[in-house]
């Protein structure tokens, strides 16, 4: 007699199993052309989509309201110049530096840099021997979000500013494992450009003052 299969829903095999459900997802293409899918439905190299705006707040002198994912952020900048040629401009009464409220001049910001994260999936379980050809399989998953991060025990970030036209790399931090070597490294500097673009394209960077 054969024993009944049981089926969970996939909510409840992610919550059970997330690192088999998401090694599932990533393995179960009928098509083995197609790119894998994450349990979150994206790509590996795919990210959230991101929504920027400027100038979203009228009492600052500068704004941005930010939406990636389920992320959201606001802030806003507010300033007063003081002229070159009265620094230092010292009011002994009120032991303060006092600042033009009348005269505005534009800031220019000069550089957009942009962290790209990714974090490495990998076959067996955390604490898991593995042996064999599979040992060595990973996935690198681009904008990682909580449940791989807690899946995952190697991760890399990588700063770049594209703004004069070359690609410059302003700081790498990488962290755990060693499945991350000095290829993977390279590559990964043109997954942070194209992710430079995506941002860059999300909105035009306009000045802090104006």
């Amino acid at each position: 007699m054969t024993a009944p299969t049981i089926k969970l829903p996939a909510p409840l095999f992610a919550r059970l199993s997330p690192h088999p459900f998401l090694l599932r997802n990533l393995t179960s293409a009928a098509d083995p052309s197609r790119p894998a899918t994450r349990t979150n439905g994206r790509g590996t190299q795919e990210t959230r989509p991101l929504h920027a705006k400027t100038s979203s707040l009228s009492h600052a002198h500068g704004s941005s309201l930010v939406r990636l994912g389920d992320t959201t952020v606001l802030c806003g900048v507010r300033g007063e110049l003081l002229p070159v040629e009265r620094v230092p401009l010292w009011d002994p009464e009120r032991e303060m530096v006092v600042c033009s409220r009348t005269e505005k001049r534009q800031l220019n910001v000069k550089g957009l840099p942009v962290a790209c994260t990714a974090a490495v999936f990998e076959e067996k379980e955390l604490g898991e021997v593995g042996t064999g050809v599979a040992e060595g399989r990973h996935w690198l998953l681009l904008d990682p979000d909580r449940l791989e991060e807690t899946l995952c025990r190697e991760a890399i970030t990588m700063v770049v500013d594209c703004s004069d036209g070359e690609t410059r790399i302003k700081s790498i931090e990488k962290q755990g494992g060693t499945a991350i070597g000095r290829e993977l490294v390279r590559g990964f500097a043109t997954i942070a450009e194209k992710r430079w673009k995506e941002v860059q394209g999300s909105y035009e960077v306009r000045t802090v003052f104006g």
